[in-house]
């Protein structure tokens, strides 16, 4: 196999304070001890469990989740010396800053259960720790993830073989709706954050899809053409605007890189080949007409009369109210946990009407800017987004003791999908909530710890 391109390692390395060498050292002395090389197998394997149960039904991701912890902390004697270098991570820092931010903002508000709730969400930043001492094994980490997604396309196979064979044993709980079999999202109970879900699943298999080849690329694009029939089967329209939004940014991306190297011609085909059996799946799926046609019903609504009686009405209210939110408290915000209150007293007051169970729906602004700078104020959301950007970065550009490989060889392998897969949550965040979802959060910040800046290098072959 030929030697993966590389770039020379960087004169000036960022961060200063993360020194690849002494960053690889303190991961390596967790096998000074026999104990601690005893347990690595065991750390490892726990994680990657809780990495192929992170997209499942909430108690498997929770009841895994535990099993690493208590794992961490029996090993915990043989690793603790590199914690300090997860914790060090540039995006990890802005994260903190910003749960410390969110923290903040409740107290001087009461700590009103709304906010405790809310802030809940960011239980998951244990990841960063817990998963620091195996990352030399990334790759198994991602498979995992790979694999777990597969499974959830699995449950979305049988709940539409449920409601088309008329078997609801095979129907998973999800919240009223006027066509059930048009929102079929599998194990989670929410279509939309299944939509979000599939996004990042896009991002996991779409940059090998394009750009890597022979067995890896055959299966990426099988995998990439799954979920994006999973993604439809959903009928969350803002989560096939992210997907489509994530192909075109990192075809670009792809384009940009191998344009140079005259090997661009794969990439058109490849994609070519992606949007046409895409059409033809939509065209095919009777759901997704529908979904559209009354997209564009309620578009029609909002524009023309000004109704706000719909789920796309209550978006534009929501909208409307973190914009107040924003324009009265643009630092502070209303308070975590306050946002359904803001917009209910602005429905009121602006005399707008909506159908109490729609409001009932509108906890969050439906987009993750605007909920966080309504509620933690430009402060919040610069802290997040700083963070996120940061991330993304760091996955796409991850130092180690070994070289750096340019950015067409790294993107063409699965070492670059949880970056990919982080940029697709981060569109979906355009039309959900994803900090402020149990699934979305915890995928999120596993996804967020499998893209440290500077880390371990991995001791797996590239794939």
């Amino acid at each position: 196999m030929p030697p993966t391109p590389s770039q020379p390692p960087e004169t000036t390395p960022f961060p200063s304070w993360l020194p690849p060498r002494l960053v690889q050292l303190r991961h390596d002395s967790q096998f000074f001890h026999h104990l601690g090389t005893f347990g690595y197998p065991f750390h490892l394997w726990l994680a990657a469990l809780w990495c192929l149960l992170i997209v499942g039904p909430m108690a498997t991701v929770e009841l895994s989740g535990v099993a690493v912890v208590i794992c961490f902390l029996a090993r915990l004697p043989f690793i603790y010396r590199g914690l300090s270098d997860a914790l060090r991570q540039p995006a990890v820092i802005c994260l903190t800053l910003w749960c410390l931010w969110g923290w903040i903002l409740a107290a001087a508000d009461g700590f009103r259960p709304q906010a405790l709730h809310e802030l809940a969400f960011q239980r998951w930043a244990y990841a960063f720790i817990v998963l620091w001492a195996i990352l030399d094994n990334r790759r198994i980490l991602i498979f995992a993830l790979c694999a777990g997604f597969a499974a959830a396309q699995g449950a979305q196979l049988l709940e539409f073989l449920g409601h088309h064979f008329n078997l609801p044993q095979l129907i998973w709980s999800h919240p009223p709706s006027p066509d059930p079999a048009s929102r079929i999202s599998g194990w989670w109970h929410q279509p939309a954050i299944g939509g979000v879900m599939l996004v990042a699943c896009l991002g996991l298999h779409i940059g090998p899809a394009l750009l890597a080849t022979g067995r890896v690329r055959a299966i990426a694009i099988t995998a990439s053409l799954a979920t994006i029939i999973a993604l439809l089967a959903t009928g969350t329209r803002g989560a096939w605007l992210a997907g489509a939004m994530l192909v075109i940014i990192v075809l670009l991306l792809a384009l940009a890189v191998r344009v140079r190297a005259g090997t661009a011609k794969p990439i058109v085909l490849t994609l070519a080949a992606i949007v046409v059996l895409t059409t033809l799946a939509a065209v095919a799926l009777e759901a997704p007409r529908k979904r559209i046609s009354l997209l564009v019903t309620e578009t029609r609504e909002v524009l023309t009369r000004d109704n706000l009686d719909s789920d796309m009405g209550g978006r534009v209210l929501a909208a409307r109210a973190a914009l107040n939110a924003i324009t009265q408290r643009p630092l502070k915000g209303v308070g975590p946990g306050n946002f359904h209150a803001h917009v209910t007293t602005y429905a009121q007051q602006n005399n707008l009407h909506i159908a109490d169970f729609r409001l009932e729906k509108l906890k969050t602004a439906h987009n993750t800017f605007l909920h966080t700078a309504a509620t933690q104020g430009l402060i919040g959301a610069l802290l997040l987004y700083t963070a996120i950007a940061l991330a993304l970065i760091a996955g796409l550009f991850p130092r180690t003791t070994s070289p750096r490989p340019l950015l067409a060889a790294h993107l063409a392998t699965y070492n670059a999908a949880p970056a990919l897969a982080l940029l697709g949550m981060a569109l979906a965040g355009l039309f959900e909530t994803t900090p402020f979802n149990t699934s979305t959060a915890a995928l999120s910040t596993v996804l967020i710890a499998l893209c440290a800046h500077v880390r371990p290098r991995e001791v797996t072959k590239s794939i």
